[in-house]
């Protein structure tokens, strides 16, 4: 994460070495196995607005702000405020003419478009450090197509990186995508109940006996090769 966000680690590093050790299978199996399952948890905890909603609010909207080159009558110009940037707030429940309202008809529908485009962006942001790190989750079909509003790509914004000090595998990552720390997305509450998830997942299964069986193992950790 960036910023001053602190995860703690502790206990999942911990549990990685147990079930490693009770799985009979390698350190470095076991933890982009569970890596990948935390990251893909931290999609599902990670919040996007819901399509519904901002349909909704884009039809409730009251103003609609618009670049002055729309506004074309000369008469009255002066009375209209202009922002900094050169837009005009139209009231809405005006009556404007028909090429002025289809003009902002038109502009609307295609700002609600790029909205709608760009709700997955804090949940894409785990997905392509998963990516980063060679491992495949599952995420909904609007993630990977997210985009910003603007168009544009911030391939910096986030990283991951496999390290080997002491011929142990380390994996560090970075998540600086903007939207996903603003406080009410919350990106590192979602990477912290991912990963606090998986370690009561690992305790849960210790209680119910499940690694006294190899098929139960592989049952509950699919995709890991145990012995």
């Amino acid at each position: 994460m960036s910023g001053s966000a602190t995860i703690d680690t502790s206990k999942f590093n911990a549990m990685v070495r147990e079930l490693a050790r009770k799985a009979n299978a390698p350190d470095d199996e076991i933890l982009s196995y569970e890596v990948g399952k935390v990251l893909e948890a931290t999609v599902q905890f990670t919040p996007a607005l819901q399509v519904s909603k901002l349909r909704s609010r884009t039809e409730a909207a009251l103003f609609s702000m618009q670049p002055a080159s729309l506004y074309t009558p000369k008469r009255g110009r002066r009375s209209v405020k202009i922002s900094k940037n050169g837009f005009i707030a139209y009231y809405l429940q005006n009556r404007y003419p028909n090429a002025l309202w289809s003009a902002i008809s038109a502009r609307r529908k295609a700002s609600l478009a790029r909205a709608l485009r760009a709700r997955g962006l804090a949940k894409k942001s785990w997905w392509e450090i998963a990516r980063l790190l060679g491992i495949t989750i599952k995420v909904p079909n609007y993630v990977p197509i997210a985009v910003a509003s603007s168009g544009r790509s911030y391939p910096g914004n986030v990283s991951a990186k496999r390290l080997r000090p002491a011929a142990k595998l380390q994996i560090t990552i970075e998540n600086a995508q903007p939207t996903v720390n603003i406080p009410q997305v919350g990106g590192a509450r979602a990477l912290q109940r991912a990963i606090d998830g998986r370690t009561k997942f690992f305790i849960q299964n210790v209680g119910r006996g499940v690694f006294d069986d190899v098929a139960k193992i592989a049952k509950k950790y699919p995709g890991v090769k145990v012995s």
